[in-house]
């Protein structure tokens, strides 16, 4: 069995209170190596649950997933209107195959496990491309020096958007006092 797709997650596919059955293209070894997302969006906000195999979703891999790879995923409850289903691989991160000294040689063993391996690169590959990522030239060595250079953006953006405010107060209040001028001329005039 080879890898020859990149592909490691399907979807997100559009709930529509009545489709439950999702097909994904990405190769698997066994059912397990699938999870299910679902994700709703809530006043902008993307809350992702991870579905429980089954109790809220089965698992139908196609029969030879070297030349037809993929399979179905069938939801028990359709999804709603406005959630999304995502389809990823999960494998677990162990590793199976044994190879005894003096042993017999079975290239399928070797080749299932450089498989594994490779599900595993793309999994991992697909999560880092949706995290956040610093530049390359970044000194930043940990969590907490990220926090504070975060912090200290924070805090000079705020500070630019209070001074700015600051620079508007002082307009508003020298158009105020020269509308007031204006008018204390005006009534000079009328008085003499």
């Amino acid at each position: 069995m080879t890898v020859a797709s990149t592909t490691a997650k399907a979807g997100p596919y559009d709930g529509d209170d009545a489709t439950v059955e999702f097909d994904f293209t990405f190769k698997a070894q066994a059912v397990t190596d699938i999870k299910v997302v679902s994700t709703i969006t809530t006043s902008g906000v993307q809350v992702d649950t991870e579905l429980e195999q089954d109790t809220e979703y089965s698992v139908t891999l196609n029969a030879d997933q070297n030349s037809s790879p993929g399979g179905v995923v069938t939801i028990v409850t359709a999804p709603a209107t406005g959630e999304q289903i995502t389809v990823l691989r999960s494998v677990a991160t162990t590793q199976g195959a044994s190879l005894p000294n003096q042993g017999g040689f079975y290239p399928k063993v070797i080749e299932n496990a450089l498989d594994k391996l490779t599900m595993l690169l793309q999994q991992l590959s697909e999560e880092s491309e949706r995290s956040l990522k610093l530049s390359v030239a970044d000194s930043i060595t940990n969590l907490q020096d990220l926090l504070i250079t975060i912090n200290n953006s924070v805090s000079a953006a705020a500070g630019s958007e209070s001074a700015a405010g600051s620079y508007a107060t002082n307009a508003h209040n020298s158009e105020v006092a020269a509308a007031a001028s204006e008018t204390a001329a005006g009534l000079s005039e009328v008085a003499a």
